[in-house]
């Protein structure tokens, strides 16, 4: 495990500007907290609790697909609320509520929950994987 530190990313960290991107608009302020603290959350302590790599990967790669469905039918409802369809997404204005802000809420929630579940998957669960810890 000692090696596998030294090779590969021990956080999220880097993906930090990423991150702050993806969540300015989401409402929730817990939300936004707990996944900037999870990009400084160790990976090999993730690893170790979740009983090994297969069952990490195995998790991440359904949790990956659940956010994506989460994130295509919020997209359906926003665009639904929208005069034309084929418009861009917008966040909505501060203090404003209605469906339209709502699936568009869930929709930076899923797109930001992918986006550091994609970059452990992809990058950082290879990696140990290749430095040999299982």
């Amino acid at each position: 495990m000692a090696s596998a530190a030294e090779q590969c990313s021990t956080n999220l960290s880097s993906l930090q500007p990423k991150m702050d991107k993806a969540l300015q608009f989401i409402k929730s302020s817990v939300f936004r907290n707990t996944m900037i603290d999870s990009l400084y959350a160790s990976i090999p302590d993730a690893i170790a609790q979740s009983d090994g790599l297969a069952q990490h990967s195995t998790f991440l790669r359904h949790e990956i697909v659940r956010q994506e469905r989460e994130r295509a039918h919020a997209e359906e409802v926003a665009r639904e609320g929208l005069a034309d369809s084929l418009n861009s997404l917008k966040p909505c204005p501060h203090g404003k509520e209605g469906s339209y802000c709502h699936a568009m809420d869930q929709y930076l929630v899923s797109i930001a929950a992918n986006l550091e579940n994609q970059a452990f998957f992809l990058e950082a669960l290879p990696c140990y994987e290749r430095e040999g810890m299982r």
